[in-house]
């Protein structure tokens, strides 16, 4: 009994350490723009247009070939939910001031 326990906990460990080691390896893997829009679930012309815009990381040149490391993207990812988070106060106050109506005085509107 005390045998299998302690080949179930050394199967345990490999399995930690193979999974450590895919970690360490998607980190820095290179992803394609039809990788990255895949994983986005967008357009190859979409990620094409954010990146233009700045609103995506700008890719790591290989030749011709453009690459996106897979942290460059995670990174993104939680400055992007970061920033949805907590909205610029003019945008706030866009919304809360939407839909009223100016009042006129005198001829003119405030």
């Amino acid at each position: 009994m005390q045998a299998a326990i302690q080949e179930i906990q050394a199967r345990l460990e490999e399995q930690v350490a193979r999974a450590a080691e895919y970690e360490r390896d998607r980190e820095i893997s290179l992803l394609s723009i039809r990788e990255v829009a895949a994983l986005m679930g967008i357009s190859v012309r979409h990620v094409d247009a954010m990146v233009a815009q700045g609103k995506l990381p700008q890719p790591v040149r290989l030749g011709a070939s453009r690459r996106w490391t897979f942290s460059a993207l995670r990174e993104w990812t939680r400055e992007a939910q970061a920033n949805a988070a907590r909205p610029d106060l003019e945008d706030a106050l866009r919304r809360r001031n939407a839909g009223r109506p100016r009042r006129i005085m005198s001829g003119r509107h405030y």
